[in-house]
């Protein structure tokens, strides 16, 4: 996910209308672990994150039609394919792997662990300095990890490389996320989203196309496959950089609190997903781990 610069509506009264924006954009990005985790174990981890960044690129295509969008492509084409790696297809296809064992309320959950490796890398590589909270934050992310994943680690489930690439995947976005901040600030998000779309989903055809399952995959499959990529992709990004217009990127980012909620909602609601005491303890620790690595301040009042 792209960074904006801070703006003033970080401290104004949030509207109603992006009120409403913030709980869609969280309640269709917990979907998309949902959807993935119906569509990748028939697709594969590689076709479905081709299909999924393909058709979320077509959708978004005509937004580099407009009228000088082309020339951020040609200017920083080097830092785009970068972004497109680490923003898109390392983390879709990390997470389309993982799913393939984990249910996706606990990969929804393991997302938050995004805003903690971010700030952990502004602070080792760019001398960002992280405050006490978020140094706290990563630590209780990580004990939180542990109580979330005490059920998978016993018994016969071989959880380790499932949970290694989630937290590959939040650790992709979190690199992305600090070298788009520095480096293609002057990008408009629309723009960088779009075109990160276009060039990761043709990165990712030849392996899609080598891993393509043998068997036809069903209609169910089909049609996660597509909602992912319009819906939880496509149009999730734009409501993501409308927020950020108008909220501010600070409040914006803060969804992340709230999609392992719909996550396990949704996993619960329509893929019989169960929800134990674990996945209960450490989802709450994960979040305040994630809510203290955020660093956010409530608006102060007037009087």
């Amino acid at each position: 996910m792209s960074n904006s610069p801070q703006s003033n509506s970080n401290t104004s009264p949030i509207q109603l209308k992006d009120l409403l924006l913030f709980i869609l954009l969280a309640s269709i990005w917990g979907a998309s672990f949902m959807f993935t985790r119906v569509s990748s174990p028939e697709f594969g981890a590689f076709a479905f994150a081709s299909l999924r960044l393909g058709i979320a690129a077509i959708v978004l295509f005509p937004i580099l039609m407009m009228a000088g969008n082309w020339q951020f492509l040609l200017k920083d084409w080097k830092l785009i394919i970068f972004i497109s790696i680490f923003n898109s297809a390392m983390p879709f296809v990390m997470f389309a792997y993982a799913t393939l064992t984990l249910e996706a309320g606990i990969t929804s959950v393991l997302n938050s662990f995004v805003p903690m490796l971010s700030g952990l890398i502004a602070h080792l590589y760019f001398k960002d300095k992280l405050s006490r909270s978020q140094q706290a934050g990563l630590v209780i992310g990580i004990i939180g990890v542990g109580v979330l994943m005490m059920d998978k680690m016993g018994g016969g489930n071989n959880a380790l490389l499932p949970l290694i690439a989630c937290l590959s995947a939040c650790l992709s976005y979190a690199v992305s996320a600090n070298i788009t901040k520095r480096k293609l600030s002057h990008v408009p998000p629309k723009v960088l989203a779009a075109s990160t779309m276009l060039v990761a989903g043709l990165l990712l055809v030849p392996f899609g196309i080598i891993t393509w399952p043998e068997t036809m995959p069903s209609l169910t499959a089909w049609s996660a496959v597509v909602a992912v990529a319009v819906i939880s992709t496509a149009l999730a990004y734009l409501i993501f950089f409308e927020l950020i217009k108008n909220i501010g990127p600070t409040r914006t980012v803060s969804v992340t609190l709230l999609i392992p909620i719909f996550g396990i909602f949704w996993g619960a609601l329509l893929l019989d997903e169960s929800i134990t005491w674990s996945i209960i303890i450490g989802t709450l620790i994960i979040i305040t781990g994630a809510y203290l690595s955020l660093s956010l301040k409530l608006p102060s009042r007037r009087r």
